[in-house]
């Protein structure tokens, strides 16, 4: 379509820019990958092949070398020689922003010894295979209508006057995922490899938590805000 066209060039046109400022040796910081359409015979339309779920199946597949190049535009390809092996991928919403070493507190929560998942008979019988930090409002949405603010939570980062606890973290161990938090790769590729029959889920955040075991981490937030 004339619309996967635009974000193509545009994609390519901005890691372009942001390898250029950000410049490195080796493997590159920005990519942008673009997936092909597919027939889905329920949808009756072309798509993503299985939406976001199928792209990550997909994306993670890929980087650990188990299926070959899939997407129509994949930058990632022509420096696979330098590729890194991936060890955890951090998911993102378009409208949701990454506060100040938030990213580094995921993985330090992830690689800490008593978080390290431990797999018995296909399933995760300890450790979290999957994190999931707090999500906030950004102060710009916060504020943003008479009924945001009379209804929802208080925007910005603010851990002393807003501790958090979390019933089902602190009775059954486990969090909920929601979609925005960091992932364990070969622990995601092994568990649910065969779990989920193809077109039978929409939303599957809550499945890949129980799969993959949640932890929910309240002192790591990442803010929603506008989205544009």
């Amino acid at each position: 379509m004339d619309f996967d066209k635009v974000v193509e060039q545009e994609g390519i046109s901005a890691i372009k820019k942001l390898n250029e400022k950000y410049k490195k040796d080796g493997f590159e910081r920005f990519h942008f990958l673009y997936r092909s359409r597919s027939w889905n015979g329920s949808e009756g339309k072309f798509i993503g092949w299985e939406r976001k779920r199928g792209l990550l199946v997909t994306f993670n597949e890929y980087i650990k070398g188990i299926i070959p190049n899939k997407f129509s535009v994949n930058s990632i390809e022509n420096q696979k020689k330098n590729m890194p092996n991936f060890k955890y991928i951090i998911t993102l919403d378009s409208d949701t922003n990454l506060s100040l070493n938030s990213a580094g507190k995921l993985i330090g929560a992830m690689s800490h010894i008593l978080n390290i998942p431990v797999i018995e008979d296909g399933k995760v019988i300890s450790g979290y295979g999957i994190m999931q930090p707090r999500i906030g409002l950004d102060l710009g949405l916060a504020k943003k209508s008479k009924f945001i603010e009379l209804y929802s939570i208080s925007g910005g980062i603010d851990f002393y006057t807003n501790a958090i606890s979390d019933i089902y973290q602190d009775y059954f161990k486990e969090g909920i995922f929601t979609g925005k938090g960091i992932y364990d790769v070969n622990v995601y590729n092994e568990i649910l490899q065969n779990e989920i029959p193809e077109n039978t889920v929409l939303s599957h955040d809550l499945l890949e938590g129980n799969f993959l075991r949640c932890g929910l981490i309240t002192d790591v937030m990442l803010l929603d805000r506008i989205s544009s």
